[in-house]
């Protein structure tokens, strides 16, 4: 398809101290299957050389992309960032790729098409692989096309990989894009847009390379549980609130299993004394799943 046929599409890589892995991030960019696409880098404030491995890649990006704009200035968070580069933007749209993940080359093309032929979908995601610090691929998390509702992501009960996502600009831009200090802007952005009826759609196909390595926010377990509680107190009025608080306690006990085994069981136990239906219903679909995962291998 000519570059002049195809609607525009942005993508955002907010860069902060990945030296290491900021060239393979827009080295993937470069290598879309897709022609019209706008490149937006905000290096934000970062203490390594990340800068300098992005301006040594600033003139063929020049070149590859219809737009293409990098800022590097002091700190000032990811939200803030995320809504520097949505007012740049003109893309119908957009894709937002952490500066030490990749993209797989077909992901924009792909993503694109199942929009334009889907108005009523928000988003559309899809599975990643997982990769380390030398690029080797360590798994995956990949599972069937499914669509996701407010509820099931309100609860938790959900798998909506945020590197993989392609958005509507439009549609953030309504919501007045990211809100400023809240920590899982990602979760928060998906409740958003699907709190009136639109779904997040989940598509059987690898779209992205996730890097595992030892700054990775989801190592932060205390930051990420405090995220979850942030975005339960944006909803606290809606009427699943209750449901989701206690899907939300159980998965934090589930998060320190193998870090903190103690600190698992302590909020295991009081769950189970607070809540002892809730506490047996879970852990038997968990049983059940594990199950039929064993099935499956065999």
């Amino acid at each position: 398809m000519l570059q002049h046929q195809q609607a525009l599409v942005s993508v955002i890589i907010p860069c902060y101290n990945h030296e290491q892995f900021v060239q393979d991030s827009i080295n993937s960019v470069i290598a879309q299957d897709y022609a019209n696409i706008e490149l937006i880098i905000i290096d934000d404030g970062s203490q390594d050389q990340s800068a300098v491995r992005i301006q040594a890649l600033c003139s063929q990006c020049q070149q590859r992309f219809s737009r293409f704009e990098y800022r590097c200035r002091p700190n000032k968070g990811l939200s803030a960032t995320l809504n520097e580069a949505l007012a740049w933007c003109q893309g119908e749209y957009f894709a937002i790729l952490a500066s030490d993940d990749k993209m797989l080359a077909t992901k924009i093309s792909s993503q694109t098409g199942y929009l334009a032929q889907h108005p009523h979908v928000a988003v559309v995601v899809g599975g990643v692989r997982l990769i380390d610090v030398d690029d080797q691929v360590v798994g995956q998390w990949h599972h069937a096309a499914t669509s996701y509702q407010f509820q099931q992501i309100l609860r938790h009960q959900h798998e909506i990989p945020a590197p993989t996502a392609l958005l509507r600009r439009a549609d953030v831009l309504n919501l007045g894009g990211y809100k400023d200090g809240i920590l899982l802007e990602d979760w928060y952005m998906w409740l958003k847009l699907t709190i009136r009826g639109r779904e997040i759609h989940y598509l059987d196909q690898i779209y992205c390379d996730y890097r595992h390595h030892a700054n990775n926010i989801s190592k932060n377990l205390p930051k990420i549980h405090a995220g979850r509680q942030q975005i339960l107190n944006e909803f606290q009025n809606h009427p699943d609130i209750h449901a989701a608080t206690l899907r939300v306690a159980w998965i934090n006990a589930a998060d320190y299993l193998r870090q903190q085994p103690d600190a698992a069981m302590r909020l295991y136990g009081k769950l189970f004394i607070q809540h002892p239906i809730f506490f047996i219903l879970q852990l038997f679909d968990r049983l059940s799943n594990r199950f039929k995962r064993s099935r499956q291998a065999q």
